[in-house]
Order: C-alpha cells, then structure tokens, then sequence
C-alpha cells in the first residue's frame, strides 16, 4: 500500500506539474500544450480521452486554460494533501510495527511525524527560495495571430521522450516511432505497481533497474537540454 500510494502521488504530481506550465497562456506554453497533449493522446485505450480531459475538449483554447486553473489550484492539492496524509499513516503504522525483540523500529509520533514535517519545511524553504531568487520568466503574451515557435517541444519533466523521439528512427516494427515509444513507454509505467509483488524478498535487482532508469532519464533530458 505504500508503493502504491507513492505511485498514484507520482503520477498526481506530474498532472499538476502539467496544469500549472498552462497557467503562464504564453506563446512558448501554447506550443509546449499542444506537443504535450499530441503526446498523450497516443497512449493505448485512452489517449483520445485523455486528450480531451486535458484540454477541456479536442483543441487548446480558453476552455484549457480554465480547467487547468480550477484542478491546479484546488482538485490536485486536495488530492496530494489526502494522499500525503495516507501515506504518512501507512509509513507510521509500518514503523510501529513490533521486530523481533517486540518492540517498534520508530515511533510514529512523534518522531516519524517530527521528521516528515521537518524535511516538507525544508523543501518548501527550499522552493520559496528558488522562486524568490530565480522567478521562472513568463515569456510573451499568447497572440493565436502569431505562429507557433518552430522548436516547440513538451514541458521539461517529458523531456526525456521527446530526446528518445529524436533519435528514433521514422518507424519502429511498422509503427511510427512517437506511437511506439508512448506504448512502450506506457507498458512499462504499468509494471511499476506490481514491483512489490513481483519481487517481494526485495532483492538488488529492482534498486538497480531504477537507477539505471534515472540515470537514463537523466542522461536523456540533458541531451534534449543541448
């Protein structure tokens, strides 16, 4: 349950990392809108679906930007604020769970509570910090009379796919390569939940593949970067 829930965060955090780069509505935002929803609409079953709930319907306009603001600013953090606390309660009854000798590795309150709420200040220092000192530049005004930039590419977060695309070739397996690689791509994220059943003595196989996994992530956003 712990997995699962820091699974179904992840992928909450990354929703709403994608409704608030709309919230700007610059030129460079409607581009980087349009590629990221051009790739989600490839994902199987429900790429067209997904498509639409992004965008509030089939084409970015007015309607996308609404959505974007009504679940950045209130469904999303209602949602990670219930998760987080699920998640903070798993982790505590985990940790007060008695070992051998009959007693708890950790108390879960207050210790483990002191220390997650001393690492969320931390990092929410850390945050106020980086966007005191280095505020994210805006860009122009959105002007639909004005032509898309012709580097349009997605949000830094789905760089690392955009990099892959690059260097794939036209087809792969007689499938288009942007397709095949959000298939797979999304094949894999679907393996992720059943790690703890799949490998439950938790072996050194599975810390291993994720690094090599970020480390390739990483290395792929980096060259996307260049």
């Amino acid at each position: 349950l712990i997995w699962l829930g820091a699974i179904v965060t992840l992928v909450v955090a990354l929703m709403m990392s994608f409704t608030g780069s709309i919230l700007p509505w610059s030129q460079d935002v409607y581009a980087q809108t349009q590629v990221g929803s051009a790739l989600a609409e490839h994902i199987p079953l429900v790429g067209g679906w997904l498509k639409r709930f992004l965008l509030g319907g089939q084409f970015t306009g007015p309607l996308t930007l609404g959505r974007a603001f009504g679940f950045h600013v209130a469904v999303f953090p209602a949602v990670t604020t219930l998760l987080l606390l699920t998640h903070v309660g798993l982790i505590s009854s985990d940790a007060m769970r008695p070992d051998e000798s009959g007693r708890g590795t950790i108390a879960g309150y207050p210790d483990l509570v002191v220390r997650h709420a001393t690492l969320w200040v931390l990092l929410l220092a850390v945050l106020v910090t980086l966007a005191t000192f280095f505020p994210h530049d805006v860009g122009q005004s959105l002007d639909l009379a004005k032509p898309s930039p012709g580097a349009a590419h997605p949000a830094w977060y789905f760089l690392w796919i955009y990099a892959m695309i690059r260097l794939a070739p036209a087809e792969m397996l007689g499938i288009p390569a942007t397709r095949f690689i959000v298939i797979v791509g999304t094949l894999l994220l679907l393996v992720l939940p059943w790690l703890p059943f799949v490998d439950r003595r938790g072996s050194r196989v599975t810390p291993v593949l994720a690094v090599v996994a970020l480390v390739g992530v990483l290395g792929l956003t980096l060259y996307a970067l260049v």
